[in-house]
């Protein structure tokens, strides 16, 4: 067993569930499982601890969900340089940023996401995941595919699984990621600016500005990267671009925003888009609960319509 002391509240289902990564599935009393990279973990907190039921690396845990980060102080920061979005808040949650260990995997794993809902998208992940390597002592996990084994699936397989037109984009987007020289390939962006990372990974098949902004942010811990879907758009909306309301998200409006949450927030960007995102996707989920009284549905993730 291995017990981690909390800096701070933590909702560990909400962390794992609100769309930063899609390997995580509840299991019963309060646990949870979840694999990043070659790692699975069963875990819970408790009190003030989060308790996980085998050995982990304590070091890994603290990066996964970004321990380092004083929260509070990044809100504050936050509501002083935009006080007008302390309604959209709300309170503190306890969500915390991801930092996944794996780019490849979270950049397969956010090609799934493209105008699709989390539920959805987690199906695809595992069709995904049950063709990489077991993980040793988590019987129940999986490693991520190698991108040898992702650019040799056949797009008729994938469409057979209900991938629909991501089918196409996956074997191309691991294949290209292979001519550039492959997994250290992804790893060495993390040293680029942000806008060239970001500019790079544009150029992948698949990859449109929102799953290139989340490739950023968790993928390469970019925290100056702002990915904006559906629930992001509302909220920017209502807040800083009034102006847009009715309008549609395209490629120049998305740019705008990104530029706008970087001018006030600079590298915490992302840690406000993500505060805005998780207010929205609760309010969104809790009236499609009260309207249909399905505790699952889930509103679409969606990329700029240009994108």
């Amino acid at each position: 067993m291995t017990s981690l002391n909390l800096p701070g509240p933590f909702d560990l289902g909400l962390t794992l569930d609100c769309g930063q990564m899609f390997r995580a599935e509840r299991g019963k009393d309060g646990w949870w499982q979840f694999v990043d990279g070659p790692n699975a973990y069963v875990a819970k907190v408790e009190g003030q601890r989060l308790e996980f039921d085998r050995p982990v690396s304590a070091e890994k845990v603290r990066a996964l969900f970004s321990f380092d980060l004083d929260l509070a102080g990044l809100r504050s920061r936050a509501l002083a340089a935009a006080p007008e979005l302390h309604a959209s808040f709300g309170d503190p949650t306890g969500l915390r940023p991801m930092r996944l260990s794996c780019p490849v995997e979270v950049l397969f794993c956010f090609l799934c996401s493209q105008n699709n809902h989390i539920p959805r998208i987690k199906g695809m992940v595992a069709h995904l995941a049950d063709r990489g390597e077991p993980i040793p002592g988590a019987e129940w996990a999986r490693r991520f595919p190698s991108l040898e084994v992702l650019a040799g699936m056949e797009e008729s397989t994938l469409r057979g699984l209900g991938f629909g037109y991501r089918a196409r984009a996956i074997p191309l987007c691991a294949q290209a990621i292979a001519a550039e020289g492959g997994v250290a390939w992804l790893h060495s962006l993390k040293s680029e600016p942000y806008e060239r990372a970001h500019r790079v990974l544009l150029a992948l098949p698949g990859v449109g500005p929102k799953v290139a902004d989340c490739v950023c942010l968790h993928g390469l811990h970019m925290g100056e990267a702002v990915p904006v879907d559906v629930h992001v758009w509302r909220r920017v909306v209502e807040v800083f671009f009034p102006e847009w309301s009715g309008k549609d998200l395209d490629p120049r409006r998305y740019r705008l925003i990104g530029e706008r949450f970087r001018s006030r927030f600079r590298a915490e960007a992302g840690f406000v888009q993500q505060l805005l995102f998780v207010r929205s996707l609760r309010s969104s989920r809790s009236v499609a609960r009260s309207a249909l009284g399905d505790p699952n549905i889930d509103e679409a993730i969606a990329e700029p319509r240009a994108g």
